[in-house]
C-alpha cells in the first residue's frame, strides 16, 4: 500500500509557519543551538518545515495539534515526528529521545507530505542504525524507511 500523501491548505500553512516563527524566534532568545551539524544556517526552515510536517501527521491521524506546546511533550497527540525533505530520508533518532515514545518519519515540503511509517524510540536505537550521515557532526540512529512500522500498524 502507498504511504499516504497530506496536503496542506493555504490557512494550514499560515497556522504552522506561524508556529515555526514562534519556536524560532523563542529558540534565538534562550540562545538555544541548533545540534543537527548545520549550524544556524537552516534554523527557521528546519523549524517551520518541522510543525508543517507535525501538522500534517496530525490531519491524517484525526488528532487535534496543539502546536507551539512544550519541547518536553510530545509533538502531535502522544506522538513524535521527525521530517525530512527527502523522498528517501531516513528517521533520525538521537540518544536523548524518550525511548517510550513512537516517532513518525515525514517526508515533502512546502505543504505536500508523504506519511512514510514510525518506531518506537527503543527499537530504532540499535548500534547497526547509529552513523553520521551528511559528516556535519551529525551522529544519531538513522533508521531507514524499510524498517518502519507502516502507517496504519501504529498500535504500541
Amino acid at each position: 500500500m502507498k504511504d499516504p500523501v497530506i496536503t496542506l491548505t493555504h490557512s494550514e500553512m499560515l497556522e504552522a509557519g506561524f508556529v515555526g516563527v514562534q519556536r524560532n524566534a523563542e529558540a534565538l532568545a534562550k540562545g538555544w543551538k541548533n545540534t543537527d551539524g548545520n549550524g544556524n544556517n537552516c534554523f527557521w526552515q528546519q523549524h517551520i518545515e518541522g510543525a508543517l510536517a507535525e501538522l500534517a501527521l496530525a490531519k491524517h491521524l484525526g488528532i487535534a495539534w496543539r502546536g507551539k506546546g512544550s519541547p518536553d511533550l510530545p509533538d502531535v497527540g502522544p506522538y513524535e515526528v521527525r521530517n525530512t525533505p527527502y523522498s528517501g530520508g531516513r528517521l533520525w533518532l538521537k540518544k536523548r529521545d524518550p525511548d517510550n515514545r513512537v516517532f513518525w518519519l515525514v517526508t515533502g515540503i512546502n505543504g505536500y507530505y508523504r506519511i512514510r511509517g514510525c518506531i518506537l524510540a527503543s527499537e530504532g536505537k540499535q548500534e547497526k542504525y547509529w552513523t553520521n550521515p551528511t559528516g556535519k557532526d551529525r551522529w544519531g540512529y538513522f533508521v531507514p524507511q524499510s524498517d518502519l512500522r507502516p502507517y496504519d500498524d501504529y498500535d504500541f
